[in-house]
């Protein structure tokens, strides 16, 4: 099981790091995760029989999955998929080059919520 340990002892230094940790998971727009996987669509293999509407179908559901992660780890996804993809790929080949790297960042946002909390109240 991951686990941080926080060595933090000014608040100052504690809320940078909140900070940039919250910075880190904020989302790709939707408009520029299309875009990304339109540009995807030129590099891989279509489905057979597949139409532009079909691609927009599939390109707006997969939006709408990825636009819940981190926009740098969004973007690497994408980049790794289009590397080992020969065929359009299911969300799946998207989803194991992202959860693992989300789940760091939540569970040090977890350890630095828990020494924020702890600090505070020892302070009062």
């Amino acid at each position: 099981m991951l686990r941080y340990d926080v060595h933090v002892t000014d608040e100052a230094s504690l809320d940078r790091a909140l900070n940039a940790v919250q910075a880190s998971l904020t989302p790709l727009p939707d408009k520029q995760i299309g875009e990304q996987l339109t540009m995807l669509a030129t590099l891989v293999v279509k489905p057979a029989g597949e139409t532009a509407k079909d691609q927009a179908i599939r390109i707006k559901s997969l939006t709408a999955q990825l636009v819940k992660y981190p926009a740098d780890i969004v973007l690497y996804a994408v980049q790794k998929v289009g590397e080992s993809c020969t065929f359009w790929p299911a969300y799946a080949e998207f989803h194991k080059h992202i959860e693992w790297r989300v789940e760091k960042r939540r569970k040090l946002m977890e350890a630095l919520t828990a020494k924020k909390v702890a600090l505070t109240a020892s302070s009062q």
